[in-house]
């Protein structure tokens, strides 16, 4: 009874956070507030071979196609896309607001009467100091003399591109900016987990409770990363925050095998344990050669390395249920919550579909998070099994 108080208490927790994250989302998911322009003022062309310049861009202007929202995703591939938007004539204050958070290279052109006026150089391959203001989206401040101008956006990277952009004015700057309290709950979840875990791990010494706390750890680190809150945290980072994520989510994936190998040490059998430690081995050389030198760092291996682990997971603790191991229930609960979320998210993530960036991770962190909260009670159900 006391642990369904507890999940209880925590479902509701969460569901209050969403609810007071409502507004804040609907507010940053209307076009309209702030918006000087409407997405036919938005062009696109697809830059096959990726090495057009701007002036070649510009012999083939008719080319552009209009876009019908004012987002973009396409999945991995050695294509640049161009974007191309009309401004208007401004009086006041307004910004070009672009989020993208795995574009490895951004150039923004300016032009006024067709003569470049400004060219910024950033991306997530690029120096930090490159960004135009530190945000978690691309900023880039335009003039207010009353000139009519154009604005030209290259993108590309070797990950599946997911965009989103409008212009706003003052006020919708604000409402972009403004917190969102759902992050802030997720965030104090995780980190409550974690420490919870730590502390259980000092207590008993158990090392289930040592790699739950460092899932969750990871995965408090993963989140601000694909949030691109990492960007304003801590500006002078050394690694992208798209590697950070990646890293991190792979380091949870770790922590996740040598978690479900203690929790079964007790029931241990042969293809478990070589099925586990294969992957165990796979996995961290692929961390330690991602992190070195940046080699097999791909979206969809990494998705597909989360993919497998979670399945192998998910049969193991199946496995163990059926022969009637109590504990082992919690754990496949836990297990198949996450695997509905991230199958749900898998085509956005590979860029086949797109979910406002918040929502994608909200879905996929409140599903981690959930699952953390059912693993840390089929923890402690084993230990008082182990006990009794």
């Amino acid at each position: 009874m006391r642990r369904l108080r507890v999940v209880i208490a925590f479902a509701f927790g969460l569901f209050l956070a969403m609810a007071s994250a409502l507004p804040a989302f609907a507010v940053t998911q209307n076009p309209a507030i702030g918006e000087p322009t409407t997405p036919h003022n938005w062009r696109m062309l697809t830059d096959q071979s990726g090495r057009l310049t701007l002036n070649e861009i510009l012999a083939q202007r008719s080319l552009f196609q209009r876009i019908e929202k004012l987002s973009y995703s396409a999945p991995a591939s050695d294509q640049a896309i161009w974007l191309q938007v009309s401004l208007p004539a401004f009086s006041q204050p307004h910004w070009l607001w672009l989020f993208a958070p795995r574009v490895q290279f951004l150039d923004f052109y300016l032009l006024r009467d067709g003569q470049l006026e400004r060219h910024v150089e950033t991306g997530e391959l690029r120096p930090p100091e490159s960004r135009p203001l530190p945000a978690r989206a691309y900023l880039f401040s335009l003039p207010n003399d009353g000139q009519t101008r154009e604005a030209y956006i290259r993108l590309s990277s070797s990950h599946p591109i997911t965009a989103w952009f409008q212009t706003l004015d003052e006020r919708g700057l604000i409402e972009r900016a403004r917190p969102a309290y759902l992050f802030g709950g997720l965030f104090s979840a995780l980190a409550l987990l974690m420490f919870f875990n730590l502390l259980r791990f000092a207590r008993t010494s158990s090392h289930s409770n040592l790699g739950l706390a460092v899932l969750h750890g990871a995965l408090l680190l993963c989140a601000p990363a694909n949030l691109g809150l990492l960007a304003i945290w801590l500006p002078g980072l050394l690694y992208s925050q798209a590697l950070i994520a990646d890293i991190s989510a792979l380091i949870a994936c770790i922590a996740l095998l040598v978690f479900t190998l203690d929790f079964f040490n007790q029931r241990r059998q042969a293809w478990v344990s070589r099925l586990l430690a294969l992957q165990l081995g796979c996995i961290s050389a692929l961390v330690a050669t991602i992190a070195l030198v940046q080699q097999f760092w791909f979206s969809w291996l990494i998705n597909v390395t989360l993919l497998i682990v979670a399945i192998s997971v998910t049969a193991v603790a199946l496995h163990h249920w059926r022969q009637g191991y109590r504990p082992a229930r919690l754990l496949l609960a836990g297990i198949l919550l996450f695997d509905a979320s991230f199958i749900f998210v898998l085509p956005m993530l590979l860029g086949f579909y797109q979910l406002h960036p918040d929502w994608l991770s909200t879905v996929v962190f409140s599903a981690a998070t959930g699952a953390g909260l059912l693993f840390s009670l089929a923890v402690h159900e084993r230990q008082r099994q182990i006990q009794a």
